[in-house]
């Protein structure tokens, strides 16, 4: 089954959110999202159907609001039945929440970025100060001591510490 998508352009006021949206949106996540389309642009378009109701990117749209966008970019879907539409809301959100992180990749990826604030990743300095190092601090501690474990060895080392850890996203403490 071969279906291209196009991205559109829909004006904001257009759009209509889906009043029984059971994904939860804080204060807090939205100026995330606000925050990550104003440095990095508006990466992933909102999902509405025929009549302009999201289906999915809630979140998307209010932070689109709170920046004051005029217009953003969406896809349209269309065919889906009421049900259908319900179940592609629910899954959309719900089958990302079914898996956690390799905190060995994640590490790597972090320290990766050079000229960008790691926030806007998603992460805030809590989540990954347990692993996350500068890479001038990494370099700097080798060469005074090369005796010293690896950030990857202090890692595994706290995360046995853990008592709890998330089902859904992987986070430990």
């Amino acid at each position: 089954m071969k279906e291209h998508l196009k991205v559109e352009n829909k004006d904001l006021s257009s759009l209509k959110p889906y009043i029984n949206n059971a994904k939860l949106h804080p204060d807090e996540q939205i100026l995330k999202i606000a925050r990550s389309i104003k440095e990095l642009g508006f990466l992933d378009p909102v999902a509405v159907d025929e009549n302009n109701e999201i289906l999915e990117g809630h979140g998307r749209f209010l932070a689109a609001k709170l920046l004051g966008l005029e217009t953003i970019p969406t896809i349209t879907i269309t065919n889906l039945s009421k049900d259908e539409k319900i179940a592609y809301r629910i899954a959309h959100n719900k089958l990302t929440m079914d898996t956690g992180w390799d905190l060995e990749l994640l590490q790597f990826d972090l320290q990766q970025i050079e000229d960008l604030d790691i926030s806007l990743s998603g992460f805030d300095k809590f989540e990954f100060s347990s692993f996350y190092d500068d890479k001038e601090d990494e370099s700097e501690d080798q060469d005074e001591d090369e005796d010293l474990p690896s950030s990857k060895e202090i890692l595994d080392d706290d995360l046995k510490k853990y008592k709890h850890t998330c089902p859904e996203c992987g986070f430990k403490w």
